[in-house]
């Protein structure tokens, strides 16, 4: 399936389907960008300790902890736009890829998506970027 991530010590990994939604350079430069941000905003640290912290008192709720992945996941996004302009692509194309993505794989109502992901809604991602 479509899907990248940022793994340790600065590696970013791309699954192929991945390819045909940026659908160019600066496409591919924004899902880059993004992985990055995680790896900037040493957002994997931090999820290790939320992981220890919340098994040691005993809030581990779904909703609460997807909710603060996906702001993550947001953080991530903007350093994304901005590493992808300063790599001298178009950063609006962050968001149109956000737009193909939703259309390639669709997307799940906003309120089902709290209790099931650790990401936003395709869709919220397109709008947040597109501001």
């Amino acid at each position: 399936s479509p899907n990248a991530f940022a793994g340790t010590g600065y590696k970013v990994f791309l699954f192929s389907p991945i390819l045909s939604i940026a659908k160019n350079q600066a496409g591919l430069s924004c899902v880059i960008a993004h992985e990055m941000g995680h790896v900037l905003a040493q957002h994997s640290g931090q999820k290790v300790s939320d992981i220890l912290f919340f098994q040691k008192w005993g809030m581990a709720s779904i909703p609460f902890t997807n909710a603060i992945s996906q702001e993550r996941e947001h953080q991530a996004d903007e350093i994304g736009i901005y590493l992808t302009a300063l790599a001298g692509y178009d950063p609006s194309e962050c968001a149109q890829f956000w737009h193909r993505a939703s259309a390639a794989t669709g997307d799940i109502r906003p309120i089902v998506n709290m209790f099931i992901s650790t990401h936003p809604t395709n869709k919220t991602r397109f709008d947040e970027m597109k501001k």
